[in-house]
């Protein structure tokens, strides 16, 4: 079973005290009305195993329940987002230019 846990601005997977995977994310504006995944990471032995996918779906079903949109700002999250935009299309928000940060 995954263990997620949210900070202020990290969702992590914790398993076994171990830092398995997280999302940095911002909010990026005054409200507090949009957020956007800055980073994913998965530690390298868990890489091909779904474990970036769900906990992208994760902190989207989070935002979701709070009615905060998402945006990607991390290539792995824009692919997600964009992969899923007819279940979530309410809750996400398309970079004008693509993703903008690197891996």
């Amino acid at each position: 079973m995954d263990n997620y846990e949210i900070s202020e601005n990290r969702i992590s997977l914790i398993n076994e005290g171990h830092l398995d995977a997280y999302i940095d994310f911002s909010f990026t504006y005054e409200m507090d009305e949009r957020v956007s995944f800055d980073k994913v990471f998965v530690d390298p032995e868990l890489r091909g195993k779904s474990v970036a996918a769900n906990l992208v779906k994760f902190g989207v079903d989070h935002f979701k329940e709070l009615n905060i949109k998402v945006i990607a700002t991390c290539p792995f999250a824009d692919f997600w987002l964009m992969r899923n935009k007819k279940e979530y299309s309410e809750y996400i928000i398309s970079p004008k230019n693509g993703a903008v940060c690197s891996l």
